[in-house]
């Protein structure tokens, strides 16, 4: 994974490397894509019409700060596995939650009602959450909920840096597609 220092960013970016002072409020944007495009038949009534590439993301990367990230060996098309700086949320019900993406390592919370942080023991086999102390509760969408980084395996669409040489500041930014 790359190298990062304490209170910089959690960013993780498997080939590329973000040395002191080039990630500092890095910035990551979400969006679907692929999904179905939404049409109205002849009766006006609006269908879904599925998509091979629905569940999937593109993101967006960005950062402006004093150095540049080690983007040598980055190229269109290269496949990296991403430690998203975003989190998701999923629900827990009866003590249990199955994740959408693995999550980044230590980082599954469990929150109670309130969106306060529940501290009792968590169990993680790859994208299945369990909570022992709640899996025999009988309440169905308990209001509890699991917040969590994931990873996702991606690869590069596209990328630029650029320098300002008096204000002595990088800017840079990668788009990047779940496979």
């Amino acid at each position: 994974m790359s190298h990062k220092h304490p209170n910089e960013t959690h960013l993780e970016v498997t080939g590329i490397g973000f040395p002191k002072w080039s990630a500092r409020g890095v910035k990551q944007t979400l969006e679907p894509i692929g999904g179905g495009e939404p049409r109205r038949t002849i009766n006006g009534e609006l269908l879904d019409t599925p998509s091979l590439c629905a569940g999937k993301y593109r993101t967006l990367l960005s950062g402006t700060d004093k150095n540049m990230p080690a983007f040598a060996h980055l190229r269109k098309g290269l496949q990296v596995e991403v430690s998203c700086v975003m989190k998701w949320w999923e629900p827990l019900v009866k003590g249990k939650c199955t994740l959408s993406r693995k999550p980044v390592n230590n980082s599954v919370t469990l929150l109670d009602t309130t969106l306060k942080p529940i501290f009792v023991p968590i169990q993680i086999n790859k994208s299945e959450v369990s909570v022992p102390s709640l899996i025999d509760e009988k309440e169905v969408g308990d209001g509890r909920w699991i917040l969590y980084r994931p990873v996702l395996m991606m690869r590069v669409i596209s990328w630029e840096m650029q320098t300002n040489e008096r204000e002595l500041s990088t800017s840079w930014r990668i788009t990047l597609e779940e496979v």
